[in-house]
């Protein structure tokens, strides 16, 4: 599992970035118009496909993949993201994308461990 572990690492913070990228563009959008706003959907849906991978590693260990709060939280961002792309609100992308990025920062930095099967 140590390969499906450092891809699901891999997966997770080019998720990370391309919010990040995501949400610049969506602010630049509300300054020079529509153009941005394609492009920054684009590329949030470009993120979200690496994201679903990265929440799949608990999946590939046997599990839920909400078994500990990193991978919740993962959980909880890739929802929250699925939701504004289905609801298609693109003006509030800024609002959306921003609060996510910072929510999966801290899951990485403060509640990440490493994959492993639950104890029973």
């Amino acid at each position: 599992m140590p390969g499906t572990a450092v891809l699901s690492d891999w997966l997770f913070t080019s998720a990370v970035g391309v919010y990040m990228l995501t949400a610049l563009l969506s602010a630049i959008e509300n300054v020079l118009g529509p153009r941005p706003r394609r492009t920054g959907v684009a590329v949030a849906v470009f993120g979200a496909e690496p994201h679903l991978g990265s929440v799949l590693r608990g999946i590939a260990t046997g599990r839920i993949p909400w078994a500990n709060m990193y991978e919740y939280l993962s959980a909880v961002g890739l929802v929250a993201i699925g939701a504004w792309l289905y609801g298609q609100r693109w003006r509030a992308a800024v609002f959306v994308l921003l609060p996510v990025s910072l929510l999966l920062l801290l899951a990485v930095n403060l509640l990440y461990i490493e994959v492993a099967a639950l104890r029973s």
